[in-house]
């Protein structure tokens, strides 16, 4: 029979809540950065969106005061027909993920690099917000690509006009908070876009 003393399991608890307390420590570090890298990024991009697709309904509206034709006139015309589930899938997860990708991932990345080596190392403040030149000059070029790629769309200029602010929202997003922000928020746009237009089918 093997005798335990006493203080033999004692001498274990020190250790065992060292483990647990460097376990937890471990834990937290990787819930924050979780969400501060995923969590926030989505929250940020899906709040952004929702505003984003209110700002151009009221630009929108503002143009069409302005004698520049209606827009959102054309866009539910656009609209009445019946779109399948595969039509909404493309225009809510795969044309904002291949979009971001190509221009906020490639195109505005390429430009960064580029002007970071041309134009000078300032600070520009944008309506109280402090941005690279470089930075900025990258969003604004790509986003100028992004509203001439939505120019087939037969909405014409106005769409341009529309998905070049868009894209100057979604360009900041990236350059701050990554490619998760600016998807999210893209992917909200235009889940929001598609729910008016099903609407407007019924």
């Amino acid at each position: 029979m093997i005798a335990i003393h006493p203080s033999s399991s004692y001498s274990i608890l020190p250790s065992v809540q060292e483990s647990l307390h460097g376990l937890g420590s471990m834990i937290k570090k990787v819930a924050v950065l979780f969400y501060e890298n995923v969590c926030y990024p989505i929250h940020l991009g899906i709040t952004v969106g929702i505003y984003d697709f209110s700002s151009s309904v009221l630009l929108e509206l503002g143009l069409e005061r302005m004698g520049l034709g209606s827009v959102l006139a054309n866009e539910i015309e656009a609209a009445l027909y019946e779109e399948s589930l595969k039509d909404v899938f493309d225009a809510v997860v795969v044309a904002p993920i291949l979009e971001e990708f190509i221009f906020r991932f490639l195109l505005q990345n390429v430009f960064h690099f580029v002007a970071r080596n041309v134009l000078p190392d300032i600070n520009v403040d944008l309506f109280s917000y402090q941005i690279k030149l470089a930075a900025l000059t990258s969003i604004v070029a790509t986003s100028l690509l992004f509203g001439l790629a939505h120019l087939g769309n037969g909405l014409g200029i106005i769409q341009v006009i529309l998905c070049t602010v868009g894209g100057i929202t979604l360009g900041i997003l990236k350059q701050h908070y990554g490619m998760l922000a600016c998807t999210a928020a893209h992917m909200t746009n235009n889940a929001i876009a598609e729910t008016l237009m099903i609407l407007t089918q019924k």
